[in-house]
């Protein structure tokens, strides 16, 4: 039975709290409902017939609003657009960082609560679900990001997904609930292995002048645990596309051995712009391939540039 609205079926003998600012409650054979101060009303419990009124028949573990009741939805609208993992390859039994983003993607300024966390939850939780951490944020004006960083169990060995869920009371109403809950899926290893990404491009000059030339420092990292090789960094000027491994650039050279956590910038001088255009240089690094990593989903990034006349 889910009908307490703690998030769990466990039998209670004291009470717990599981909202704010009640009004009014009524309970049904297994479902409870509650109106709070501001109009809106709550429901949780069994949902088979769908008697909580959510639209769903999946019962409810905690309190979920019931649309159509309440004050006028909110123009507000967060979601985290960025998570990152530092170490990316976290080890078993130790810990790791998270940096999450969190956007107001919205036509009006709001406060996004508390943006709870999991290390390993692939199923999406319900309002005020039992999380592993939470952060609380202020008010986010339109338009306007907030990163926070937050340190998470990595647990035992084996695939993962880290679940993020803002406004995870669901105390605004917004006019899209479907992007409060981001995930992102990573491993956790039970050795140290290494991870190259590339984590800069800059180009010199920032607008290169047609048929002339100009520079890219290309910045690698080892993202991973553990030391390694990582091999060749390839470059194109101009390729939008993601090229398999071991495809020929237009420029190539050896980055060689990187400790964990260490960075190296290469240059590259005397690229060719061609003719006056919006392009896409790509750099790859480890383009061959070669190199056991735990991830090789960050080893090429593009930087949108344009040739002028």
């Amino acid at each position: 039975m889910e009908q307490l609205g703690d998030g769990t079926t466990d039998w209670r003998f004291t009470p717990v709290q599981v909202l704010t600012g009640v009004a009014a409650m009524s309970a049904g054979w297994d479902h409870t409902l509650a109106r709070k101060t501001d109009g809106s009303l709550w429901a949780w419990g069994t949902n088979n017939l769908g008697q909580l009124g959510d639209g769903t028949t999946t019962n409810r573990r905690s309190p979920v609003p019931v649309a159509g009741f309440g004050p006028s939805t909110s123009d507000a609208d967060f979601t985290v657009t960025n998570i990152t993992l530092n170490p990316s390859a976290p080890l078993a039994g130790g810990t790791f960082n998270a940096s999450i983003t969190v956007k107001n993607r919205g036509t009006q300024a709001g406060n996004p609560g508390l943006l709870r966390v999991w290390a390993n939850q692939a199923a999406t939780q319900d309002c005020n679900a039992p999380g592993d951490a939470d952060i609380s944020l202020g008010n986010l004006a339109v338009g306007a990001n907030q990163t926070v960083r937050i340190s998470l169990p990595a647990g035992t060995a084996g695939y993962k997904t880290l679940r993020t869920f803002i406004d995870s009371q669901c105390q605004t109403t917004e006019p899209n609930e479907t992007n409060n809950q981001v995930t992102k899926a990573y491993r956790v290893f039970a050795q140290p292995i290494a991870d190259f990404a590339v984590t800069a491009i800059d180009l010199t000059p920032n607008r290169p002048t047609a048929n002339g030339t100009f520079s890219a420092a290309v910045t690698v990292k080892n993202c991973g645990t553990a030391s390694g090789d990582a091999g060749t960094l390839a470059l194109w000027v101009d390729q939008p596309g993601v090229p398999a491994c071991g495809t020929a650039g237009d420029t190539a050279v050896s980055v060689g051995p990187l400790a964990a956590g260490a960075s190296r910038t290469l240059t590259l001088d005397g690229l060719p712009a061609g003719a006056a255009a919006a392009k896409s240089l790509r750099a790859f690094v480890d383009h061959g391939c070669v190199s056991a990593e735990a991830y090789d989903g960050n080893n090429q990034q593009v930087k949108p540039y344009t040739v002028v006349p």
